[in-house]
């Protein structure tokens, strides 16, 4: 009997050991930078330029009239200000682009 539950304790602080092993690398990629980080920006552009943006989905903020948008694309379309909010493909926010438009 007392081999078999010092064989059971051997076990269980060897699986204890390698869980506790096995999530260190997990706590480092949680602080770990990401390759995306958060941020704003404002781009001077003309009318008729493009610019290609980060992230995986895009929102016009404002600015309908200035900025049209195809996929990551933005083409200046009239002179005037816009943003764009940037999403990371969790969903979370990447940043928000401001296009000052001049002609």
């Amino acid at each position: 009997m007392r081999k078999m539950l010092t064989v059971l304790s051997i076990s269980a602080l060897t699986l204890s050991l390698a869980g506790t092993a096995g999530a260190a690398p997990i706590i480092e990629q949680q602080n770990s930078k990401s390759p995306i980080q958060l941020y704003d920006t404002t781009i001077p552009l003309t009318v008729g330029s493009s610019y290609l943006m980060s992230g995986d989905a895009w929102i016009i903020l404002y600015g309908e009239n200035v900025v049209q948008l195809t996929g990551n694309k933005a083409t200046m379309i009239n002179p005037g200000t816009a943003q764009v909010k940037a999403f990371k493909s969790n969903g979370a926010l990447l940043g928000v682009y401001t296009f000052r438009v001049t002609r």
